[in-house]
């Protein structure tokens, strides 16, 4: 990892490439924020208002020299109203109950993870993730962070980790009983984060990267309004299609 520059809170680092998990051929390089021993709250929000994700306890953005196909999106939660489709999944989940609570690992998370990945991505590394490595993946956080958990008569069916930050809630990572696949559990998600910020008038839900021509990617442009980052600002997401 080459060091790239310094400021008085954050040291940056420029990754080697690797394979790309998204575009198959490409390699991917990463711009990464060493926010240890700052504010990383607010440092964070800060650098999440310029495209940056977190990972444990470092914060990155794709630098690839060729490529600039990884689009930061966010919903505008403040102005945010349900699709039809959407308040039908509302409506079909209105059994489920949803908690927030902190940031710590339990073992039946870890099962429905375990289950999650072994049905969905059985091939990539996070399916040989074992409870300790999933124990970090949670509670090493540089920032204000929390679980929403998801339950449906008492029986955990979904969890989505969140950081909290100034203007919002960022999606980190989340994850379903492949059983309830009917029940849209990931859209059901992000509508809860979005009421979320509407009920302590917070602008944002920060949903990552969107990927063009990547399935994986595609439900996050069906919540509108959605921006992207271009680079230096945030921009209304239809005008990409324009």
């Amino acid at each position: 990892m080459q060091q790239l520059f310094r400021n008085p809170e954050t040291f940056f680092f420029i990754t080697e490439p690797t394979p790309c998990p998204y575009l198959h051929g490409k390699k991917e390089r990463r711009l990464i924020a060493d926010t240890r021993g700052c504010d990383e709250s607010v440092v964070q929000s800060l650098l999440s208002d310029n495209g940056f994700r977190r990972s444990h306890d470092v914060l990155y953005t794709p630098f690839c020299e060729d490529c600039k196909a990884c689009l930061p999106v966010r919903v505008r939660a403040d102005l945010f109203m349900p699709s039809k489709s959407q308040r039908r999944v509302l409506s079909v989940n209105k059994s489920i109950n949803v908690k927030k609570m902190g940031a710590h690992a339990s073992t039946e998370q870890y099962s429905l993870f375990s289950k999650y990945q072994s049905t969905r991505h059985n091939n990539s590394d996070m399916s040989n993730m074992d409870f300790i490595d999933y124990k970090a993946m949670i509670e090493e956080t540089s920032t204000n962070t929390c679980i929403f958990e998801f339950r449906n008569f008492n029986r955990l069916i979904a969890v989505c980790l969140v950081d909290e930050m100034i203007d919002g809630l960022s999606a980190v990572y989340s994850f379903f009983d492949p059983f309830y696949k009917k029940n849209s559990l990931g859209t059901m998600m992000i509508l809860s984060l979005v009421n979320e910020c509407k009920k302590n008038n917070l602008m944002h839900v920060y949903l990552g990267y969107w990927v063009q021509n990547s399935p994986k990617m595609s439900y996050k442009q069906n919540f509108s309004p959605l921006e992207y980052f271009n680079g230096s600002s945030w921009q209304d997401f239809d005008l990409l299609a324009t």
